[in-house]
């Protein structure tokens, strides 16, 4: 079951909030044929205040695209596009009025080319490495589409973070395989074999799975019971303890 937030105008704070099985079967309920003048956005999140920018527009160019959008969960954003306002123009009314931080970012100095260079080598999958691969986050990257037999090395989707557990590390990471459904035959950490790690665990999901409650269809080790969570690292603590 997915959630539709539906609005009319995108200035307005009026808006609907419905619920169905697919976007599919929403916009066919709603429309006779898929409309020009529709916007259509997409987070993970669950909030009724959805974040709308470029970096999450999911609007269909064709009958192939929308028919993946089914198999999203979380929530879409469609907004109608009222005749006389160009696309571009609505894209950024919309940014503005309910994304007021972007006004930050646009207010910020121009990036030198070395940082430019930094940012699209982050966004560069890993998988296009030949060596010295490891996991990193790609902001607003693609996902990954593989074929074939490869070795992966997942995207994070979250930041890792380490707890002491019986005075043992222990480090949790979350990433994305790539797009689609894959058959996993193993998991490894560097070049060792997760089933020769004391401790470590892997679980694989399936698309559309909650990965809290739902099973997954690969696993090693024991059932991991930690939720993700969201952590950003703080520069601030350094270790120093007072008394």
């Amino acid at each position: 079951m997915i959630k539709i937030i539906y609005k009319q105008d995108p200035l307005s704070e009026d808006k609907t909030i419905e619920h169905a099985e697919t976007l599919g079967q929403w916009l066919t309920s709603k429309y006779d044929h898929m409309p020009e003048h529709v916007r259509i956005f997409h987070t993970i999140s669950n909030m009724d205040h959805a974040e709308i920018s470029f970096a999450n527009e999911v609007t269909p160019k064709n009958a192939y695209e929308l028919k993946q959008l089914d198999f999203l969960p979380g929530t879409f954003i469609v907004i109608e596009n009222p005749k006389g306002i160009d696309p571009i123009t609505l894209a950024w009314i919309a940014v503005a009025s309910i994304v007021m931080g972007v006004a930050v970012a646009l207010l910020m100095p121009v990036p030198s080319i070395t940082q430019t260079n930094q940012n699209n080598n982050q966004s560069s999958s890993a998988n296009n490495e030949l060596s010295n691969r490891e996991n990193k986050t790609r902001v607003n990257g693609r996902i990954a589409d593989i074929y074939g037999a490869a070795h992966d090395t997942p995207d994070l989707i979250t930041v890792p973070y380490k707890v002491y557990e019986n005075n043992v590390e222990v480090e949790h990471v979350v990433g994305c395989i790539g797009r689609g459904h894959y058959k996993i035959n193993g998991a490894y950490d560097g070049e060792t074999n997760i089933v020769d790690i004391a401790g470590a665990s892997v679980e694989v999901f399936r698309p559309g799975v909650d990965i809290v409650s739902g099973e997954p269809y690969f696993s090693l080790g024991t059932e991991i019971t930690t939720p993700p969570l969201t952590v950003q690292h703080q520069t601030s603590v350094n270790g120093q303890v007072l008394r």
